[in-house]
């Protein structure tokens, strides 16, 4: 929570737009007006299929069929305890899914592709656990089962 309350003070990067809501009711509300205006809002949320374990501890995870990309939509994505953020361009979200290594958990999901870094800090942890170049390739990640993404035509 302490971690969320840092980020909800964050300055925008140019071509962001964030919030952080009070509760689903205000994130909703918020989400509308920052990515619907009238267009119907979608949920898309990630959904455990198949799971034959009780542990939700970090896997690796593999793609099991081929990921379908949702084109034409503006995402909103928030995480645990309401901070939601979303660029306005160059951002590509997929419906993924994925198997652990062993095979025991199988889920579906959101995932997008962050396509330009070029204002992201230097130093943000992504290029690190990625082994890139800061600002010199697409980030991509899945959302865990706590996060929700919105999503508008």
């Amino acid at each position: 929570m302490k971690k969320t309350l840092v980020r909800c003070n964050y300055k925008e990067i140019e071509g962001e737009y964030k919030f952080c809501g009070t509760s689903l009711e205000s994130m909703l509300d918020l989400a509308k007006k920052t990515i619907a205006s009238n267009a119907d809002i979608k949920v898309m949320t990630t959904k455990v299929i198949a799971q034959n374990t009780t542990s939700y501890a970090l896997h690796n995870y593999t793609f099991v069929e081929t990921s379908k990309e949702l084109v034409g939509i503006k995402m909103l994505g928030c995480h645990r305890f309401y901070y939601c953020h979303g660029h306005k361009s160059g951002a590509r979200v997929f419906e993924v899914s994925l198997v652990t290594d062993d095979g025991r958990q199988r889920v579906v999901g959101p995932a997008v592709c962050h396509m330009n870094t070029s204002m992201w800090n230097a130093d943000h942890v992504a290029f690190k656990v990625l082994k890139i170049e800061p600002r010199s390739a697409p980030v991509c990640h899945f959302f865990p089962l706590d996060n929700i993404v919105w999503l508008a035509n």
